[in-house]
């Protein structure tokens, strides 16, 4: 094999090297962060208050999902709100 082959086949073994690193790193990354946009949310998140005529199972710290993915939690519950008439 000359130098030349050596050299080529050396150096094809780096490149691939950092290659498969940087991929690792990546995936590493992307396993990490994926939870990123729910935890830069919060830092946007306000309150809405709904009446509901039933809810049962609801009560604090319950998660409230969309489409199978969690978009906040319930922070109270109480009970309705009864009018008089007078």
């Amino acid at each position: 094999m000359t130098d030349y082959n050596t050299l080529q086949k050396r150096r094809n073994m780096i490149v691939g090297g950092f290659v498969v690193v940087a991929l690792c790193a990546f995936l590493y990354m992307v396993y990490k962060f994926q939870e990123l946009p729910i935890v830069m949310g919060r830092l946007r998140s306000f309150q809405i208050m709904v009446n509901f005529p039933n809810a049962r199972g609801a009560q604090e710290n319950t998660p409230v999902e969309y489409c199978g993915r969690q978009i906040g939690r319930v922070i109270d519950v109480s009970p309705p709100f009864l009018f008089r008439d007078e």
